[in-house]
């Protein structure tokens, strides 16, 4: 048998046996050594602090779940959180300010809508998590009575509570459920920021009709 072998399967059997061997002694060595420490976290009473930290951690997550509908992203929630490590500073990193310096040396003018595109409101939106079934429900709320809707007309029916990601997210879903979109028509939408600012902008103008209803009900 071995003489029908090339010489490489032959120094390959040559070597199977050690191989085998410092493999299976690398694998009890490691056993051995997470056998100790988890015996060690036993016996510190570690493992009991880790399932307690578990616990607390689902029940924060079951709790941001619930208030998820109900509570924005960005909504300010009056609560301090103390940092772990102090952070020293200077006081003389700080410059005083000069309102000489800010004067305005024109008079204020009321600045028209900007011309927004869809690139530019994703870029605004970032990393805001969108509440998709919200904004589907109130689509399907919108559309019910069979009219045609804009997203104009939803936001002045259904309020943006999460500001222009509101907006982005009723651009998306006119993209992507082929809602009805004029050629060259634009819209302005207004919706409120957390600071309670009014803002405006002008967008593509998209038309939800009742065919888009039972597109949303499907899925």
């Amino acid at each position: 048998f071995i003489a029908g072998l090339l010489p490489e399967e032959q120094r390959f059997l040559t070597r199977l046996m050690p191989t085998l061997l410092q493999e299976s002694n690398t694998v009890l060595q490691m056993r051995g050594h997470f056998s100790g420490t988890l015996r060690d976290f036993v016996q510190s009473k570690a493992f009991l602090e880790s399932r307690r930290m578990q616990v607390v951690i689902r029940e924060a997550m079951a709790a941001a779940t619930a208030l998820a509908p109900h509570v924005r992203f960005n909504e300010p929630i009056a609560y301090d959180l103390d940092l772990s490590s102090a952070q020293l500073r200077s006081v003389s990193q700080h410059v005083l300010h000069d309102p000489n310096t800010a004067l305005a040396t024109t008079d204020m003018r009321t600045a028209e809508p900007a011309q927004v595109e869809i690139a530019d409101l994703l870029a605004l939106l970032g990393d805001a998590d969108v509440n998709w079934g919200l904004l589907r429900s109130n689509l399907i709320t919108a559309l019910s009575g069979g009219a045609t809707r804009s997203i104009r007309e939803i936001l002045e029916q259904h309020e943006a509570t999460q500001g222009v990601a509101t907006v982005v997210g009723y651009l998306v879903l006119g993209a992507t459920h082929n809602a009805y979109r004029p050629d060259g028509l634009r819209d302005v939408v207004r919706w409120t920021d957390p600071s309670g600012r009014t803002r405006s902008a002008s967008i593509p103008m998209y038309l939800f009709t009742p065919e888009t209803l039972e597109v949303l009900r499907a899925g």
